[in-house]
Formats: C-alpha cells, sequence, structure tokens
C-alpha cells in the first residue's frame, strides 16, 4: 500500500469515528537512531574520559586512583547540563561542538576550586591537562560521527520526519527552504487549504485539503495523515487562521500522540538569529542582533589578533618577497591602497599587493561593456589592467597578504564577509546592508563557495549566511578550508 493510499485509509477511519484518536498507541518513530547516537556518544565519552584517567594515572602521581573514575562522572553529568546530549543539537553543525568546549570550559573553571578542597595544588595542573585532552577528544568524536551520519543523511537515513500544516503558500515555501538547506529534516505530507491544494501538489508529497481556514480543521485530521506518512512530528507553518486555539488543539493531539510539535513563527525571514524571551511570564521571540557579540566578540578578537600576528612573523619572508617581486615586474608602487567599507558602515584603507598596472582605475569606464558580474561588482576573466606578476598573485590569493595588517588593526577579520566599497554599499539593499554587521574577512564562505564563481545573489546569500550563524567553530572551519581552496583555483579571476 503506498503513503497516500495509507493516508486515505487512516483519514477514513478518523472520520467515521472523530475520538478514535485518543486510543490510538503512540507510534515507534523513524527517528529513533536519535536514541541510539545519543547512547553512543555517553558511552564514547565515558570510554574516553577514562582513558585519559587511566594514561594520567600511569605516568603521574598527581593524579591519583582516588580521582581518575571522577573525571568520565563528572564529564558526563556537566555535558548533560549543557544540553551536549540535547536532542536538537546531536548531529547539527557546529552547535555539539560548542557544547562540548563549554563543558570543559566549565570544568576547567572548576579545577582551581577543587584543587583547594583538595589540599593538593599538584593536582591541579594534572586534571586540567586531563579535562583538556578529554574536551579535545570529544570534540574530535563529534566531529567524525557528524561525518558518519552525514553520509548516512545523503542515502535518506538518520533523518527526521515532519508533517506540516498551515496556509499553502508558507507549507510550501518552508518545505523549499527544508530541500534547498539539505537538513536532517525531511517533509513527508503537508495539510493546506482546499484552495492551495493545486499549489502544494507539485511537492510531490501526499496532500490533504481542508476549508480555507485552520480553525474548521479537526487535529485529528492532521494526526492521521502524520501517522500514515511516519512523520516524527507535526509543523505549524504561519499563515491565516493560525490563532491560539488552533495551536492549544493541535498541541494537546500531538502530546497525547506523542508527536512533538513545532511552531515556525512568521518572522523566520528577519529574525533567524531570534532567541525565546520571557516577558510578562509569556515566551516571545526576541530578536538579538546578529554576529558574535560579548564573550565570542572578544574571542573573535583575540583569534584575529594573535592569528595575524603569527601570520605575518611566519610569512614575513615571503611578503618582503613578493614586495620587491611587485616592483621590479611593473612601474609602480608595490602595494595598493583603496578605501572600503567595514563593521557598521565604517570605512577604511585596505592594502593589498598591487596586481594591475598604474592608472587602472581610468581605464574601468571603457572596460564596463565586458563586466560579468551580474551585481554590484566588477569582474572580467581575461582582465587586461592585470600585470603578469599580478596575475599570479590574484590566482593564488597572495594578493591579499598584506590585508594581515588590516586585521591586526582591527578593521578587518581573518573570516568575514568580502570587504565592499564605498559605491556597491551605496547601491545596497536593506538586506544586504546587514553584511556589515560585522567586520570584513579577508576569507569567507563567498572564499570558500566558489569565489568569483558566484553570482551576486550568491555571494549575499552567503555572507548573510555568516553573519546570522557566526560561531567560532565555524570561523575554524573556514579557515581550514581556505587553503586547499585557493590551492584549487576555483574561481580565482
Amino acid at each position: 500500500m503506498t503513503v497516500a493510499e495509507l493516508l486515505r485509509a487512516e483519514l477514513d477511519a478518523m472520520q467515521s469515528s472523530p475520538s478514535t484518536h485518543l486510543r490510538l498507541p503512540a507510534m515507534a518513530h523513524p527517528a529513533n537512531w536519535l536514541s541510539t547516537y545519543k547512547a553512543t556518544l555517553v558511552a564514547l565519552d565515558i570510554l574516553l574520559a577514562s582513558l585519559v584517567g587511566i594514561f594520567l594515572t600511569a605516568f603521574s602521581d598527581a593524579l591519583s586512583l582516588t580521582w581518575a573514575p571522577a573525571l568520565p562522572l563528572a564529564w558526563v553529568a556537566t555535558a548533560a547540563l549543557c544540553g551536549a546530549y540535547r536532542p536538537n543539537i546531536l548531529g547539527a553543525g557546529a552547535h555539539d561542538l560548542r557544547a562540548v568546549y563549554l563543558t570543559g570550559v566549565v570544568l576547567l573553571a572548576l579545577v582551581p576550586l577543587v584543587s583547594v578542597v583538595a589540599l593538593d595544588i599538584a593536582y591541579n595542573a594534572s586534571v586540567a591537562l586531563a579535562l583538556a585532552a578529554t574536551t579535545v577528544g570529544a570534540g574530535a568524536t563529534r566531529w567524525i560521527s557528524r561525518k558518519i551520519i552525514n553520509a548516512r543523511r545523503r542515502v535518506g537515513r538518520c533523518t527526521q520526519s515532519l508533517f506540516l500544516a498551515g496556509d499553502a503558500d508558507a507549507v510550501v515555501d518552508m518545505v523549499e527552504r527544508l530541500r534547498r538547506a539539505a537538513t536532517a529534516v525531511v517533509a513527508v505530507g503537508v495539510a493546506v487549504p482546499t484552495t492551495g491544494v493545486e499549489h502544494a501538489t507539485r511537492l510531490g508529497l501526499p496532500v490533504v485539503g481542508f476549508d480555507d481556514n485552520l480553525e474548521t480543521l479537526d487535529s485529528s485530521t492532521i494526526l492521521a495523515a502524520a501517522r500514515a506518512s511516519m512523520a516524527d512530528g507535526v509543523l505549524l507553518a504561519p499563515g491565516r487562521g493560525v490563532d491560539t486555539e488552533v495551536l492549544r488543539r493541535l498541541a494537546r493531539a500531538c502530546e497525547w500522540q506523542g508527536l512533538p510539535l513545532f511552531l515556525a513563527p512568521a518572522v523566520v525571514d528577519v529574525a533567524t538569529s531570534a532567541v525565546v524571551s520571557p516577558v510578562a511570564g509569556l515566551p516571545v521571540l526576541a530578536m538579538s542582533r546578529p554576529g558574535p557579540s560579548g564573550a565570542g566578540r572578544f574571542a573573535k578578537s583575540v583569534v584575529d589578533r594573535l592569528g595575524s600576528a603569527v601570520g605575518l612573523l611566519i610569512l614575513s619572508p615571503l611578503v618582503l618577497g613578493l614586495t620587491l617581486a611587485v616592483r621590479l615586474d611593473s612601474r609602480g608602487p608595490a602595494l595598493f591602497r583603496q578605501t572600503r567599507v567595514g563593521e557598521g558602515g565604517a570605512t577604511f584603507t585596505m592594502i593589498k599587493f598591487r596586481t594591475m598596472h598604474v592608472g587602472a582605475d581610468r581605464m574601468l569606464e571603457n572596460l564596463a561593456h565586458l563586466n560579468e558580474s551580474d551585481g554590484n561588482q566588477f569582474k572580467i576573466r581575461a582582465d587586461p589592467r592585470l600585470t603578469r606578476l599580478g596575475s599570479v598573485l590574484r590566482t593564488l590569493s597572495l594578493d591579499e597578504l598584506p590585508q594581515l595588517f588590516n586585521v591586526l588593526a582591527g578593521h578587518m577579520s581573518l573570516v568575514g564577509p568580502r570587504p565592499p566599497l564605498p559605491s556597491e554599499v551605496d547601491a545596497y539593499t536593506a538586506v544586504e546592508r546587514r553584511r556589515l554587521l560585522v567586520k570584513p574577512g579577508m576569507t569567507g564562505l563567498w572564499q570558500v563557495g566558489g569565489r568569483a564563481n558566484l553570482s551576486w545573489s550568491d555571494s549575499v546569500r552567503l555572507d548573510l549566511r555568516y553573519v546570522e550563524s557566526w560561531s567560532l567553530p565555524l570561523d575554524l572551519r573556514i579557515l581550514a578550508r581556505t587553503l586547499p581552496e585557493v590551492l584549487r583555483r576555483n574561481g580565482a579571476f
């Protein structure tokens, strides 16, 4: 029997007995892999912390047999409190890594206190080393396990299926979002007003139609459709008719069946960084400023300053050599200075190695018809203004090395959106201006996502995605991917 036939049979049974859903047992949903995954991570954490404790006990007297068994127990308990085993973050990007690092930081902060209580100063360094090793190991475990989970998702496994209900346009938009994002969440069926059924059928999913207002929709209809589609939960999309009463009826029905209910806020397009905050005892969405803030901003600044200083120290022979090479290759200065727009719209002078002949700006008007960019940028694959060495520098991104001085000065970041020209910013839409909420970067999602091959809309999309989902682990992943992408020369011109 197909899903559609099963869905219809279930609906017929529900309609003949409106209260039948109260007697149906909870189903075993396909997302049970999450329970297995969680149990596996707990077991691996216990094993890892135990091995670290045994190793340090064998080679150090400071971590005695009295304290070694406490390490795995303390780690798992703290990790649970920090949310490292919450189902909604397991295998979900960098969220699980952040929870692991938070666990390590919390436990490391407790080391001096426990050391004083134990009256053992040597304990301080030994346990700190054990916790650091466990944190690194647990992070590596999450990274490897996430790679395995992602590989299984590519063949349709380890996913969470949802049945969507609500206004047709909102439901179709949500399904398309899920498909574009290629997340672990898969739509398996939809319920929309009868006037929107034809619009929803193009999704290729089972469709349930109801009168044009959700208030007339019996919760049993959605529950029956969700059961027939083997959904792990129900998602109520925003739109006409979605009010408190509808939500209350559906929530109670889902609770009885053991199905989680998700509510997509209508402000999703403008509040991607929103968090739930209590106001007068009511949960409301607080739309915070995206990008790093507080401790995260401080950590990013430290990484930027230290990274640029170390980079300049290590690469100083290369920088000096390229400075001399640019001067010898063509007439003009070695460095090219240009006004760019930084965080908050503030301008700064960005420096790069000169890759074009002197007076290249005056040639721009004559070359405007050759522009290959579909947006506010100017790009030509075979730009006649490039010098011989400049073409090589552009291809390998070596012309951007002097920007390390901009990072050291605090004008730029190692990772961030592409630094725009004032003329580009003048043409920005309100959405595109969100790129200015963080410092521009030497590299970013645009660099590892295709560079010059990207269309203007794709470049904006990647920059906004970075701004709205910033995290320190994301920065580190982008930095790790930058060199391989540069060596591939993908989109470099």
